[in-house]
């Protein structure tokens, strides 16, 4: 016969969008030093993207992984919140930020793999180092 193997479970929670304001930042701080959440998903480029890394470094966070986005969600010519991304892909953007109605279109390939290319490494080189 078969031994039925029991498999522990864990349960991860996730920080989303850990750099798109203070705010946001100072909640996720709180959260992971309280052990409420296991993991954040770190925005370059947003607004407050250098922050979120200080306190990833400062706080010894182990567990930061990459939102990769080429949308944006926040709506308002002047919203501070509006993601401009960090290359110089236009046929993302509109008047230089992301819009929320983008849909992915095959020609666009290159410049969402450029987009999403170099976040990564822009995380990888400041969480690493």
């Amino acid at each position: 016969g078969y031994e039925v193997m029991q498999k522990e479970k864990y349960l991860i929670i996730n920080i989303d969008d850990f750099g798109v304001s203070h705010a946001a930042n100072v909640a996720a701080r709180e959260l992971y030093k309280g052990g409420k959440v296991t993991s954040m998903s770190i925005m370059a480029g947003a607004s407050a993207y250098e922050e979120a890394v200080a306190i990833a470094k400062e706080d010894k966070i182990d567990s930061v992984g990459v939102h990769l986005y080429v949308t944006n969600e926040y709506p308002g010519e002047d919203n501070v919140f509006r993601h401009k991304g960090i290359t110089d892909c236009v046929t993302l953007k509109k008047n230089g930020v992301f819009t929320s109605d983008f849909r992915y279109k095959s020609d666009f390939e290159k410049d969402v793999l450029k987009e999403t290319e170099k976040k990564i490494k822009k995380v990888l080189k400041r969480t690493l180092t």
